[in-house]
């Protein structure tokens, strides 16, 4: 069984695959990897990212990190399971620069929108989180979710295995209370004002690419079961 990741192990990770790299690339952290550093985790399963371009020397350093850091990787992003809003990539995060590898949090906004789409438990809080920590706008929220999906909607949030009933309704109407979820027994996203993943790395079957965009979009979302987010 793989360890938990803590802000420790993580920048270890980071550290390590930066001296991996003998040519300049960008890594895109997204999920609990961002959960951690920013502060609001303690700790997350899976180290979620997605390199630009992904050099097989980091892929092999990846898979080797794996093993000798006891940690799970996933190459993913939030352009896996939804159509990223416009200004996705100039909104990313710096997260710090090790070696030639510069790495950065996916766009606040794109994080949120993904998580909103799967709406999890912890997906509601770590919403809340992003919000409590002044990186989202709960109305700018609502915009960049109708100019993401357009035509697509939102789908209903899926049911985590063994969380019970649970139902998504994204209401038209301003604030939160147009992004809120309504659960049986559990929290929903805070209104206005409320302060508060050779062994190879496993992939979202996704074509290899050099473009920013990657980080990026898809012209339909896909399915959101993976936890990368």
């Amino acid at each position: 069984m793989r360890a938990l990741v803590d802000r420790a192990r993580l920048e270890t990770f980071m550290q390590r695959l930066g001296a991996a790299a003998t040519e300049r690339a960008d890594c895109y952290l997204t999920g609990g990897a961002t959960a951690v550093l920013i502060g609001w985790r303690d700790a997350t399963v899976d180290i979620d990212l997605r390199l630009v371009p992904e050099r097989e020397e980091l892929l092999r350093a990846i898979a080797r990190l794996k093993d000798e850091l006891e940690v799970n990787v996933e190459l993913v992003s939030p352009g896996d399971f939804i159509p990223l809003p416009e200004g996705s990539i100039e909104r990313s995060i710096s997260a710090g620069r090790e070696g030639v590898v510069t790495f950065h949090h996916v766009d606040p906004y794109a994080q949120a929108l993904s998580k909103i789409e799967r709406g999890h438990t912890r997906d509601v809080e770590d919403v809340a989180a992003l919000h409590a920590r002044g990186l989202i706008d709960p109305d700018r929220l609502l915009a960049e979710k109708g100019g993401s999906w357009g035509k697509h909607g939102f789908p209903h949030a899926k049911t985590a295995p063994g969380e019970g009933p649970s139902q998504c309704g994204m209401k038209l109407g301003g604030g939160w209370d147009a992004l809120s979820i309504d659960r049986r027994s559990r929290a929903p996203i805070p209104r206005t004002g409320d302060s508060q993943r050779a062994g190879r790395v496993r992939t979202r079957s996704a074509p290899r690419e050099t473009d920013p965009r990657r980080c990026g979009s898809r012209s339909a979302p896909r399915s959101p079961a993976g936890r990368g987010r």
